[in-house]
């Protein structure tokens, strides 16, 4: 169920996200504008880091380490998530 987990995930990112807003303020007479900038803004900056991610996975296809870079990456990814919910949590 690959679905469940991305909506699940999706969710708890999106209600990061507001949460966030909410506290920068958004302008009043500009709400929509304020909040597609921001959506925008967040695509273009996730599509430049797949962008560059792959294109060091494309660098490292032929080195011997290259079965590991997934593994790795997940784990420093997990920790990484995992150190900023305890952070808000806790903080």
């Amino acid at each position: 169920m690959p679905w469940l987990t991305g909506t699940l995930v999706g969710l708890v990112h999106g209600l990061g996200f507001a949460g966030v807003l909410g506290e920068l303020g958004l302008p009043e007479g500009n709400t929509a504008l304020a909040l597609f900038g921001f959506n925008l803004g967040l695509e273009l900056a996730q599509l430049a880091a797949v962008a560059v991610f792959a294109a060091a996975l494309w660098a490292l296809r032929k080195a011997t380490l290259a079965a590991h870079v997934p593994r790795v990456a997940g784990w420093a990814l997990g920790v990484l998530a995992s150190a900023w919910v305890f952070e808000r949590a806790l903080g």
